[in-house]
């Protein structure tokens, strides 16, 4: 990539941002400039924000973007830019030398999953540096390398089982994101990839999956919505149709076939414990039971304590993506099938 860069802000300008995230595209230079600015198409801009209270070892690492073009704008391009919603503008002067603005188009632009104070980042050097980014005087705009960038990005996903990864590897990520784009087109799930993060969705990949193959299904609270659609579309049992109806009652979803039950329960920030004993509760059931999240560590830990004992062997985990796969794979076969009219799938 280009040289990529540090890029100070205010978080007043990050707050907007983060409201207009389908809008925003520019970035204005936040005071007048004598030199042309750092930043190349291509490049790679750091994102720091902060307060003029706070002290510099608490200015934050909030995302980055990909510079698309670097230009100067007259005033009157530049207020037509702001009404069209395409800048957020800083609390700062508005134009430079002449009544011109220098500002960046950018596109890319990613929010990190957290902030990373510049105090954390006293192990992150330039090559050949010899102070760390954490000593560094930093000013509205700095040149710094690949190697700087990736110890960010490790600092700034450290644990969240991601990483932005950059060059080739990008753009082929890039192009098998396309690819399942299209796949979810003809599946009539367009635009549902980052929609099944959160709790309510997944159960809904569950509720689906389970219909697809050709189950009764459950789910604890049909009043909860994945994106516009309530969790009720997809299920067809009620509590009163359950053996155990108090013991299975805040299950996340069940499955029913041929006198066997599949109870799964989601595990994203919850307690993973809670989730087991929701298990046990219902262990004189004829049932195989799930755990679906992506803290398989919490898992293994939990299960192979003696409280779970009773539903250790009946007990399995799926992983976010082992789910999704499995869902998407379900999805297209059953699309195919139907065709065939299958009774046992009608």
């Amino acid at each position: 990539m280009d040289e990529p860069i540090l890029l100070v802000t205010t978080r007043d300008w990050v707050e907007c941002v983060k409201r207009n995230l389908d809008r925003v595209d520019i970035y204005q230079f936040p005071k007048p400039r004598k030199r042309k600015p750092l930043a190349k198409p291509g490049s790679i801009a750091i994102i720091i924000a902060h307060n003029p209270s706070e002290s510099r070892g608490n200015w934050s690492i909030i995302g980055e973007f990909k510079v698309t073009n670097v230009r100067y704008v007259s005033r009157e391009e530049y207020e037509e830019l702001k009404r069209s919603g395409r800048v957020c503008e800083p609390p700062l002067p508005k134009y430079g030398n002449g009544g011109e603005v220098a500002v960046i188009e950018f596109e890319d632009l990613r929010i990190y999953p957290r902030e990373v104070k510049l105090s954390e980042l006293c192990d992150v050097k330039k090559a050949g540096a010899s102070k760390p980014l954490c000593e560094w005087k930093i000013t509205g705009e700095m040149r710094v390398d690949e190697q700087l960038v990736e110890g960010i990005r490790r600092k700034v996903y450290a644990g969240t089982g991601e990483h932005r990864v950059g060059g080739d590897l990008a753009e082929k990520i890039a192009e098998l994101e396309k690819r399942l784009s299209f796949i979810e087109s003809l599946l009539g799930l367009s635009g549902s990839t980052e929609m099944f993060q959160t709790h309510e969705c997944i159960e809904r990949m569950l509720l689906e999956l389970g219909k697809a193959l050709g189950f009764r299904t459950y789910t604890a609270d049909q009043s909860r919505k994945c994106g516009d659609v309530k969790l009720e579309k997809f299920a067809d049992l009620a509590q009163s149709d359950l053996p155990l109806p108090e013991k299975l009652k805040y299950i996340d979803v069940i499955w029913h076939g041929q006198d066997v039950y599949y109870l799964f329960e989601v595990v994203l920030e919850s307690d993973m414990e809670k989730a087991l004993l929701r298990f046990v509760k219902a262990s004189e059931l004829n049932a195989r039971y799930y755990i679906v999240s992506d803290d398989k560590e919490s898992f293994d830990k939990a299960i192979n304590s003696k409280v779970f004992e009773r539903v250790r062997d009946r007990t399995s985990f799926i992983s976010l993506n082992e789910l999704k796969r499995d869902y998407y794979i379900t999805k297209l076969w059953r699309t195919n099938i139907d065709k065939l009219k299958l009774p046992y799938l009608s």
